[in-house]
């Protein structure tokens, strides 16, 4: 076999081989270098949990560059590497003094005395800026990195302390508003209850905890109202049902005047005709009436009888007692009209 036919026959297995051989290098590379885009990448194109690496390695050399720093001080390392570095440096130097830095300075110096000015007011315009945005960073930094490693445990315990500190100053509130309640109007008690109920209705959807304590509050405000005017409340209830019982009572005797108004007389005289005749055969006077004419009734238990010649007359005994603060005429009325029907009531059990 000929030389050229074994070159055409293994030339394209070896391109092949190589070719693969290549690919092969060239898919490893890829691999590697998405494992380093990785390792410095994140999902948004920056990994954050590289400053934890670099300030992790910023402790390590601070810590152990100051285990070092006393030996090395006290050798003279520092000064040696100094001077070392200024020696062998010098050429760098020079050639940037004589250059960059001297002729910079020469320009800078044959400036206008307003352009120097201007470019040193920048100049400190841009400290303080530089200053005021690093104390803001490092200030909302360091509060959210509290926030987010102390907020589980910490927010709930503020919050519970500031219930407590809460829940003291109401019970103090209370007490204060129970010694001085005669010294405070009742339209600032109203006030403070209305406004606490109010409050804590709508802090039930904010802070149940908070919105319960001010609804408490105010019930014990209102509470502590009817306690210490609670012969007040009873005798103006008392009052007002007398008052609409009489209205009643106006009312009905009006119907009925009314209604025996528009009753023709013959009509009547049968009704009390028939009223009279039931009257004699059942004996109905335990509720009181005249007795028209002589005749056998029915008397009950208790129940006294009056000659006609006689009237009815008694001396009831009522005792009032009134306070430092003075008379109170409803109080008054209220304890009269008491007094008067236990002593009725009394004399009608004779």
């Amino acid at each position: 076999m000929a030389m050229n036919d074994i070159l055409i026959r293994f030339i394209p297995i070896g391109t092949q081989r190589v070719k693969g051989a290549f690919d092969s290098s060239l898919d490893s590379l890829n691999r590697f270098s998405a494992s380093i885009r990785k390792l410095s990448l994140g999902t948004r194109g920056f990994r954050m949990e590289l400053l934890s690496v670099m300030f992790f390695g910023m402790g390590m050399d601070r810590m152990f560059s100051g285990l070092l720093k006393p030996t090395l001080d006290l050798i003279g390392a520092f000064d040696l590497m100094n001077l070392s570095l200024a020696v062998g440096l010098l050429p760098t130097g020079i050639a940037l003094l004589d250059n960059f830095i001297a002729p910079l300075s020469e320009k800078f110096m044959e400036l206008d005395p307003s352009v120097q000015g201007l470019i040193g007011t920048f100049a400190v315009f841009g400290m303080i800026v530089g200053k005021v945005l690093f104390f803001i960073g490092a200030l909302l930094l360091g509060i959210g990195g509290l926030i987010m490693f102390f907020g589980p445990i910490v927010i709930p315990i503020l919050v519970f302390v500031a219930a407590l500190l809460f829940i003291a100053s109401a019970i103090i509130f209370l007490i204060w508003l129970f010694k001085n309640w005669d010294k405070v109007s009742n339209k600032l008690k109203f006030s403070i209850a209305g406004l606490s109920i109010i409050i804590g209705s709508l802090l039930l959807f904010l802070s149940p905890l908070f919105g319960w304590i001010f609804i408490i509050i105010g019930a014990i405000i209102l509470l502590m109202f009817v306690v210490k005017n609670w012969g007040k409340i009873t005798g103006w209830l008392k009052e007002k049902w007398k008052a609409f019982f009489d209205w009643i009572i106006e009312k009905w005797n009006s119907i009925k005047e009314t209604v025996s108004n528009m009753i023709p007389e013959p009509i009547k005289k049968i009704g009390g005709a028939i009223k009279s005749g039931f009257n004699k055969i059942f004996n109905k006077k335990q509720f009181g009436g005249f007795i028209p004419q002589t005749g056998m009734y029915q008397l009950h238990a208790g129940e006294q009888v009056i000659p006609a010649n006689q009237t009815l007359s008694f001396a009831p005994i009522i005792n009032i007692s009134t306070t430092s603060g003075g008379l109170d005429i409803s109080r008054l009325k209220s304890e009269l009209n008491e007094s008067w029907a236990r002593q009725l009531g009394s004399l009608a059990r004779r």
